[in-house]
Order: C-alpha cells, then structure tokens, then sequence
C-alpha cells in the first residue's frame, strides 16, 4: 500500500515541466499569429495541460480520503 500512496504523491504533486510549461505560454500569448501546425501543438499542450491537471486534483482527494481512512499510512503530506 506504502507504493500506492507514493504514486498518489507523485501524481498529486505534478509540475508541468519547465520546457514544456514555456512554451504552451510561448504559444498562447501568440495564438492569434499561428499556423495550422503551432495551433495544433498549442491544441495539444492545453489538453496535455489540463488531463495534468484533473489526474492532480483526482489525487489530491484521493489522498485526502485515504488519509481519513488509514492516517498511520498516508502520514504527512
């Protein structure tokens, strides 16, 4: 179980990585001036982005329920 809430954790604190956090802002501040293919990739970036997301706040609860439930194995965050 230890591996389980280490996944969790993981997940729960994921950062879009600095390269990839760069350039979606780089692309989204010039969405207006894209082609096709750098619209596509900002298209992608931002459902890449917000899947991140939602599977972080997924974790996040699912932490926090576990913790409820079984505090000796979920422990501090």
């Amino acid at each position: 179980m230890s591996a389980c809430v280490a996944a969790l954790r993981r997940v729960a604190n994921y950062e879009l990585e600095a390269p990839l956090a760069h350039r979606l802002q780089d692309l989204s501040e010039r969405k207006e001036f894209l082609g096709a293919e750098a619209h596509a990739e900002l298209m992608a970036l931002v459902a890449f982005s917000q899947q991140r997301t939602l599977e972080k706040l997924e974790a996040q609860v699912a932490l926090k329920q576990l913790g409820e439930l079984l505090p000796e194995l979920v422990g501090a965050p």
